[in-house]
C-alpha cells in the first residue's frame, strides 16, 4: 500500500486531527509495507489521539484506532497488496539457463 493511500485512509478515518499528528500516525502504521498488527497498532495510537485532544477518554481512542486498522485492512486487500515475500537462504547454488548448461558441459569435460 502506498504511503499517500495510507494517509487518504488516516485522513478520512481521522478527520480533524492535527496535520503533524496525522502525518506522524500515518508514517507508523505500516512496518516494511505491512500493516501493523490491530493490538500494536491501537497500542501506538490511541495515547496520539488522547494527548491531541483529538477524543477525551482512552476506551474511545482504541476504538477510533481499532476502526482505522480495519479500514487500513480493508484498503490493503481491496488493492490487491501482497507482501514482499520472505527471502530464504538455499542450500546449494541454483543454475538456470545458459549457467546451467555451462556448468554440464565442465562436468562432462572432466569425466572425459
Amino acid at each position: 500500500m502506498s504511503a499517500e493511500k495510507v494517509e487518504e485512509v488516516c485522513r478520512a478515518t481521522l478527520s480533524g486531527l492535527d496535520e503533524d499528528i496525522l502525518q506522524y500516525i500515518s508514517g507508523c502504521v505500516l512496518d516494511d509495507d505491512k500493516l501493523l498488527p490491530q493490538d500494536e497498532m491501537v497500542e501506538v495510537v490511541a495515547p496520539l489521539l488522547v494527548s491531541a485532544d483529538f477524543v477525551s477518554d482512552d476506551s474511545k481512542a482504541e476504538e477510533i484506532a481499532s476502526d482505522l486498522w480495519t479500514k487500513l485492512d480493508l484498503s490493503m486487500q481491496a488493492g490487491g497488496h501482497t507482501p514482499k515475500p520472505e527471502v530464504v537462504i538455499l542450500k546449494s547454488a541454483v543454475l538456470m539457463g545458459d549457467s546451467y548448461r555451462e556448468a554440464e558441459d565442465a562436468l562432462a569435460k572432466k569425466r572425459e
